[in-house]
């Protein structure tokens, strides 16, 4: 990562509301104190997973790599697992987020 962007954590709402899902980004002050963004939450224009009708169900679903950040760390690919669709983020130095 940049310098600029080091201690920036995102994290995904999984909201299965329609196009409710989203991106969550804090700040680390580098002691484990964490503050919001600005901008914070950018939307995925996507929906969450529901596991509210999936039978059986014998547990949380567990997402894996939802959130990918490529090579270069300069763009955010989050999966939309109730809409199966990928949202595409630029990163910008102070870590915000701008849809592709």
């Amino acid at each position: 990562m940049h310098s600029t962007r080091r201690g920036v954590i995102c994290v995904v709402t999984n909201d299965p509301v329609p196009n409710g899902n989203a991106v969550l980004t804090y700040l680390n002050d580098g002691v484990g104190n964490l503050s919001p963004l600005r901008g914070s939450p950018f939307k995925t224009n996507g929906t969450g997973y529901t596991t509210k009708h999936v039978l059986p169900h014998f547990g949380p679903f567990d997402l894996d790599q939802n959130l990918m950040l490529s090579a270069d760390t300069h763009r955010l690919f989050v999966t939309n697992g109730g809409s199966d669709s990928i949202a595409i983020f630029d990163i910008f130095d102070d870590g915000s987020l701008q849809p592709r």
